[in-house]
């Protein structure tokens, strides 16, 4: 199930591996959200002197629900 606030980030379709090749499925992958958290640490690691890694963590997930609230105004 799919949350409409936090789509995947990549989706892609992939056929299905049974006996009808012709049916396809989607393969999800990582939260947008995730992604979006991975930008905000990369950036935070490389600009801020943030030493413990729960508070970059915790503030790059801030930053990604932010941007994911953003999205939806």
């Amino acid at each position: 199930m799919t949350d409409t606030n936090n789509p995947p980030a990549f989706p892609h379709v992939n056929p299905s591996f049974d006996d009808n090749w012709n049916k396809e499925r989607q393969i999800d992958g990582m939260q947008l959200r995730d992604y979006f958290a991975a930008a905000a640490l990369q950036a935070l690691l490389t600009r801020c002197s943030i030493s413990d890694p729960r508070e970059a963590a915790n503030s790059a997930y801030t930053y990604a629900s932010a941007m994911l609230a953003e999205r939806q105004s």
